[in-house]
C-alpha cells in the first residue's frame, strides 16, 4: 500500500504520543482533510493490532517453549550430588524438579531448578546465575534457601534449593478456611522475609501466590528470586529495564514495574498489597485480562482498586485504608518500607490505630476500647460494685429523690407544652400563619411565661431547636441550642448538655468547621463520661460520631453508630420525631455509599412509620418521599420516580405547603420529567419553581431552575440562551461561598454538552479536561455528577472521532451503572442507555457484532422505562435493524 509522505510523517508523530491523545492530535493536524485522517488512522490501527499480536506471540512462544519440553527426559539424571525424580513445576524462568541426594551421604529431598530448552540465551543465563547468587546470600526461615548449584554437561545452569512440601498461599488459605486474622499473620511472615531481603539490598519483584508456599507446619516460605534485582545500580542490574524482558505477572506488578521505570522497595510493597487483597477478597484489585501491553500499562497507571470492603462487607475499614496506601499508584504515596506496611497490619491485629488513617480523637478512643475491652468492662463493673458496697442505703435514698425529681420535671414539661399550644391557639385569632410563624410565636410566648431559668426549660429549648431544624432554620436552631447548653450546664445536666453540643456541631459545621470541632470535642467528652446516657444524648451524639466516620470514608462504622441509635430509640419507644431522623440519616449513608436497595428500604420504613402515626401529609413525610423519588431517579427507575413525585406534589398542594420548600420539590420533579423526555411539562414546573424560589429569596433553587432552563434551551438548540443561563449559574457560585456543588457541577457538564452540540469541540474538550481533574477521575468512586461527566466524556470523544477513548469511557459507565443498580441492573434505564451508547460507538468502529449485542442488552430496559414510542427507543430500534441488515 502506498503511504503519502505527509501521512508517514504524522503517523510517526502520533505513534510517539500517548494513545489517549492520538486522535485529538490527528483531528487538529488533518483539519478538513478526511482522506489524510483516514490514512493515518488506518496506520495507527495496524500498529495497534501488530503490537497486540507480538505481545501475544511473546507470551505464547515462552509458554509453548515450556509446554514442548518433555520433562521426563531429565528424570533419573544426576546433576552433581543430586538425582532428579520428577518435574513438579514450571515457570517463566525454568522447570523445577523434585530431587534426592545421589551420593548416599545422607537422605535429603531438594528442589532443582534449571532452564528449559529454547531459552538458553545469554540474558536468560545471566538472570539464572543472578538468582543463584541472590539466594546464596539469603538465609531466613521464611525463604527457601540455596543448597547447591552448577552447570550440566550440556551447559545448562541449575541450582538446588530446599524442597518445600506445601501449597500456594491462596490455595492453602481457602482449603483450610482461614479467617481474616490467620491470613494476615501469613502476610506478616511474607513481609518479614521481604524486609530481610530488602536489608540485604534485594528486591523480589515477582511476588505472587505461586511463589509463596505454606509448608506442612503452616509456615510461609518465599520462593523464586528469579527476577529479583539488587538495589544497588550498575552491573547487578543486567540491563533488565524493559517490560518485555521481564518475566513478571502483570496482576501483581506495580505500575512502574510494568512501564519499565525505576523500581525500589515500594515495588514489593505494592505486590504484597495485591497479595493481601487477594487473600482477603479472593479477587484481584485490578484485572488485565485480554489487554495488550500498552493497555495493561495504561490501566495499571490509571485504575483504582475498589476498597476490599466493597467485595467483602465484613472487612474492617482499617484494612481498606491499609490496602489503599499499599496499592497507591505513585510509589511515594505508598508505605516507604515493608516494615511500615507490616506495622500497620500488626496495629490492626492488636486493635491499635493504623497509620494509614486520620488519627481523630474518636478513632483513637475506639481502638483503645477495642484492645482493652476486658479492662474497660472490668473497670465499669468494679466501679458499679464499689458504688454498691459503699452505701446501698444512700443509693436507695438518692434513687428515690431522682425518681421524684424526674416525675416533677416531666410534669413541668407537660405543663409547659400545654401552655405552648394553648398560647398559640389564643394568638391565632382566626389569622392564617405559616408553621415558621407559629413556631416563632410559640417560642416567644414560652420564654416570656417561664424564662430560661426553670429546670424544665432547658428541655423545652432543646425541643424547640429540633423543630427549627426540621424547618431548616439553622440560625434559630443554633441560638436555641446555645441557650440549651447554658441552661443544662447551670443545672449540671450533663446528658442534655452533651445532646445539645453534639447537635450543635452538626448545625454549625457548614459555616464554621473549627467551631463545629470544638462543640464535637466537648459533646464527645461529656457523652463518654455518662454512665447511663439519655435518649437525647445517645441519638444526637451517635449521629455526630456517624457523621465523623462518614466524612473519613468509614461508612460501615457510621452505619454501626446509626443502627445503635435506631436500636436505642426502638427500645425507648421514642417518638416519630426521634426515630424518623435516625432512619433518614441511615438512608442518607446508604445512598452516599451507593447501596441503593438498602437506602430505599430505610426510606420505606420511615414512610410507613410516619403514615402509621398520622403524619402522611406532614412536611417531613413529603421530604422523605422526595428522597425516595431522588433515589429511584438515580438508579434509573423513572416510572416509579414519576409516580412518587406526582404523589408528593398533590400532597404538597392539598396541605398548603406550597410556600415552604416547594421550590426544591418542583425543581426535582421537573428534572425527572426532563429525563423521561417530557420537556414541556418539565419547563412549566421549572417556571413555577423559579417564581416560588425568587419570592422566598431561595438562591439555591433559583440556580436549580436556571439549570433546568438551560437544559430546555439545549433541547431546542438555543445554544446562546443555554449559555446565558449557565453563566448565571457561575455568577451564583462566585457570589455564594456555600453554593450547591451539585448544581454547579451539573451546569459545567451541561456547558460541555452545549459546546459539543454547537460544534465548539475544542472548547468542549478543554472544559471536560478541567472537570475530570476537578472530580479526580478515574480515582473517584463516587461524587457529585461523576457519572454524568463520564457519560459526556464518552459522547464528546465519539463526536470527535476518538472511538477508542470513547469506548473506554463507555465501558466504565456500564461497570459503574451496573454496580449502583438496585436488583437486576437490566431493569435500570441508565444501564440500558449505557449499553445503547456503547453500541453507537462500536458501530462507528465497525464492530457490528459487539454493537448488536449491546443494543440487544440495553433495548428492553429502555423500552420498559421510557415507553415504546419514546424517541430514544425509536432510535435504538432503528440502529438494531440497521445492524441486523449489516450481515
Amino acid at each position: 500500500m502506498f503511504v503519502s509522505e505527509r501521512a508517514n510523517h504524522l503517523f510517526a508523530e502520533a505513534l510517539a504520543l500517548d494513545p489517549n491523545v492520538r486522535m485529538a492530535f490527528l483531528t487538529t493536524q488533518c483539519g478538513e482533510d478526511r482522506a489524510l485522517f483516514d490514512e493515518v488512522s488506518s496506520l495507527l490501527e495496524a500498529a495497534s493490532q501488530s503490537e497486540m499480536y507480538f505481545d501475544a506471540m511473546v507470551e505464547s512462544v515462552s509458554l509453548s517453549a515450556l509446554a514442548d519440553v518433555d520433562d521426563s527426559v531429565h528424570e533419573g539424571k544426576v546433576f552433581g550430588r543430586w538425582r532428579l525424580l520428577e518435574c513438579v513445576g514450571r515457570g517463566g524462568m525454568g522447570s523445577v524438579y523434585l530431587a534426592e541426594r545421589a551420593d548416599d551421604a545422607f537422605e535429603k529431598k531438594a528442589a532443582v531448578k534449571m532452564l528449559p530448552f529454547g531459552m538458553d540465551s545469554d540474558a536468560a543465563r545471566q538472570r539464572f546465575l543472578q538468582e543463584r547468587q541472590i539466594l546464596a546470600d539469603l538465609s531466613h526461615e521464611n525463604i527457601a534457601g540455596l543448597l547447591d548449584g552448577g552447570v550440566t554437561d550440556d551447559g545448562v545452569p541449575y541450582f538446588v534449593m530446599d524442597f518445600v512440601d506445601g501449597q500456594a498461599i491462596d490455595v492453602y488459605c481457602n482449603e483450610h478456611q482461614l479467617d481474616t486474622r490467620a491470613r494476615l499473620r501469613l502476610v506478616l511472615e511474607v513481609a518479614d522475609a521481604l524486609q530481610y531481603a530488602h536489608r540485604n539490598l534485594v528486591i523480589h519483584r515477582d511476588l505472587k501466590p505461586n511463589n509463596i508456599l505454606i509448608d506442612t507446619v503452616g509456615r510461609a516460605r518465599l520462593l523464586d528470586f528469579g527476577i529479583a534485582k539488587f538495589m544497588e545500580t550498575g552491573d547487578h542490574d543486567s540491563g533488565m529495564t524493559r517490560y518485555a524482558q521481564r518475566p513478571v505477572t502483570p496482576a501483581f506488578a506495580s505500575p512502574e514495574m510494568l512501564s519499565g521505570e525505576t523500581v525500589d522497595v515500594t515495588t514489593d510493597v505494592y505486590s504484597l498489597g495485591v497479595l493481601m487483597y487477594v487473600l482477603l477478597t479472593s479477587h484481584l484489585p485490578i484485572s488485565f485480562d485480554g489487554l495488550s501491553l500498552a493497555a495493561t500499562i495504561e490501566r495499571a497507571k490509571t485504575a483504582v482498586p475498589p476498597p476490599p470492603s466493597m467485595l467483602v462487607p465484613w472487612i474492617h475499614s482499617d484494612l481498606d485504608a491499609v490496602l489503599g496506601k499499599a496499592l497507591a499508584r505513585a510509589p511515594h504515596d505508598r508505605y516507604s518500607s515493608i516494615d511500615n506496611f507490616a506495622n500497620d497490619v500488626r496495629a490492626y491485629l492488636e486493635g491499635r490505630p493504623v497509620a494509614a488513617r486520620e488519627p481523630t480523637v474518636w478513632y483513637r478512643f475506639s481502638r483503645f476500647v477495642r484492645r482493652n475491652v476486658l479492662v474497660v468492662s472490668a473497670s465499669i463493673a468494679s466501679a458499679a460494685a464499689l458504688a454498691g458496697t459503699a452505701g446501698i442505703a444512700v443509693f436507695q435514698a438518692a434513687e428515690a429523690d431522682r425518681q421524684r425529681d424526674a416525675v416533677v420535671l416531666e410534669q413541668q414539661r407537660t405543663r409547659a407544652s400545654n401552655e405552648f399550644f394553648g398560647g398559640l391557639i389564643d394568638e391565632l385569632n382566626n389569622e392564617p400563619m405559616t408553621s415558621l410563624q407559629l413556631l416563632d410565636r410559640g417560642t416567644a410566648l414560652l420564654q416570656q411565661q417561664y424564662g430560661n431559668e426553670q429546670p424544665f426549660m432547658a428541655y423545652s429549648l432543646y425541643d424547640l431547636a429540633r423543630r427549627y431544624a426540621r424547618l431548616r432554620e439553622t440560625d434559630k436552631q443554633v441560638a436555641l441550642l446555645e441557650q440549651t447548653v447554658a441552661a443544662a450546664q447551670a443545672q449540671e445536666d450533663n446528658a442534655l448538655q452533651a445532646a445539645a453540643l453534639c447537635r450543635l456541631s452538626g448545625a454549625v459545621s457548614a459555616r464554621d468547621s473549627a467551631l463545629a470541632q470544638q462543640y464535637a470535642a466537648q459533646g464527645k467528652s461529656l457523652y463518654l463520661s455518662l454512665s447511663a446516657p439519655s435518649l437525647e444524648a445517645s441519638v444526637d451524639c451517635l449521629r455526630m460520631f456517624a457523621r465523623e466516620a462518614g466524612q473519613s470514608g468509614d461508612i460501615e462504622q457510621a452505619l454501626a453508630y446509626m443502627n445503635e441509635a435506631r436500636d436505642i430509640a426502638r427500645q425507648a419507644d421514642a417518638s416519630v420525631d426521634v426515630r424518623g431522623p435516625v432512619l433518614g440519616y441511615i438512608a442518607h449513608l446508604y445512598f452516599g455509599a451507593e447501596r441503593m436497595a438498602e437506602s430505599l428500604d430505610a426510606l420505606d420504613e420511615t414512610l410507613a412509620m410516619l403514615a402509621n402515626n398520622g403524619r402522611a401529609n406532614s412536611l417531613g413525610y413529603l421530604r422523605v418521599s422526595a428522597n425516595k423519588a431522588v433515589t429511584l431517579h438515580s438508579v434509573g427507575r423513572l416510572p416509579e420516580a414519576l409516580v412518587t413525585w406526582d404523589d408528593i406534589v398533590q400532597r404538597l398542594r392539598a396541605s398548603d405547603y406550597e410556600q415552604r420548600g416547594s421550590a426544591g420539590f418542583l425543581n426535582q420533579y421537573a428534572h425527572t420529567l426532563a429525563r423521561a423526555g417530557r420537556m414541556s411539562e418539565s419547563l412549566d414546573l421549572y417556571r413555577e419553581a423559579m417564581g416560588v424560589a425568587q419570592a422566598a429569596g431561595d438562591l439555591s433553587n433559583v440556580a436549580r431552575a436556571d439549570l433546568g432552563f438551560a437544559r430546555g434551551a439545549l433541547a431546542s438548540r438555543q445554544y446562546e440562551v443555554a449559555l446565558r443561563h449557565l453563566d448565571q449559574l457561575r455568577a451564583y457560585a462566585a457570589q455564594n461561598r456555600n453554593a450547591d456543588l451539585g448544581v454547579i457541577r451539573g451546569g459545567e457538564v451541561l456547558r460541555i454538552k452545549v459546546h459539543r452540540n454547537s460544534g465548539a469541540l475544542d472548547q468542549a474538550l478543554e472544559a471536560l479536561t478541567q472537570l475530570l481533574q476537578e472530580i479526580d477521575y478515574p480515582a473517584a468512586q463516587r461524587g457529585s455528577h461523576l457519572m454524568s461527566t463520564i457519560i459526556e466524556a464518552a459522547e464528546l470523544h465519539r463526536v470527535r472521532g476518538d472511538y477508542d477513548i470513547a469506548e473506554r469511557y463507555a465501558d466504565d459507565v456500564i461497570v459503574r451503572m451496573s454496580a449502583r443498580a438496585v436488583g437486576d441492573p437490566f431493569e435500570s434505564v441508565d444501564v440500558g442507555r449505557a449499553y445503547i451508547h456503547r453500541a453507537e460507538i462500536r458501530e462507528l468502529r465497525g464492530n457490528v457484532t459487539g454493537a448488536r449485542e449491546d443494543v440487544d442488552a440495553g433495548l428492553p430496559s429502555v423500552e420498559s422505562n421510557l415507553g415504546v414510542d419514546h424517541r430514544e427507543v425509536v432510535v435504538a430500534r432503528e440502529m438494531r435493524d440497521r445492524l441486523l441488515g449489516a450481515d
